[in-house]
């Protein structure tokens, strides 16, 4: 059995994957401003002594993903300004996590307004 394709299905199949394509464009927008945001976060609560651990504050691409990265070999300190040290009596003053949790709440708030974005455009023409 050939099952053939009108013009008809074939411009819905174009349609939808051009609302795909479109709807993950405007998620990867969605995901850069939130990666932007978390690291503002984050540089906004980091603790301050000499600012080196507040510099390492970075958006990067790896792969085709984006992350938010903290720290670097200057900056051992860094687990334990996050996570504070008991045997020396300092305690945690977390920066990182927040920042993450936050993110994470607004993520797919952010992504499902960016599809609806585009579904409204498209679908009006």
């Amino acid at each position: 059995m050939a099952i053939s394709v009108t013009s008809d299905m074939r411009e819905l199949l174009d349609s939808t994957t051009y609302i795909k394509a479109a709807i993950g464009k405007a998620s990867r927008g969605a995901n850069r401003r939130l990666a932007d945001r978390m690291a503002n976060d984050m540089r906004s609560n980091v603790p301050v002594d000499t600012g080196k651990l507040q510099s390492t504050i970075r958006v990067v691409e790896e792969e085709g993903q984006l992350a938010v990265r903290v720290g670097d070999e200057d900056t051992p300190y860094l687990g334990a300004v996050e996570f504070g040290l008991k045997t020396r009596d300092y305690p945690a003053r977390p920066f990182v996590r927040p920042a993450a949790a936050a993110a994470e709440v607004k993520l797919e708030s952010e992504q499902l307004a960016e599809a609806r974005k585009v579904y409204r455009r498209v679908t009006r023409g």
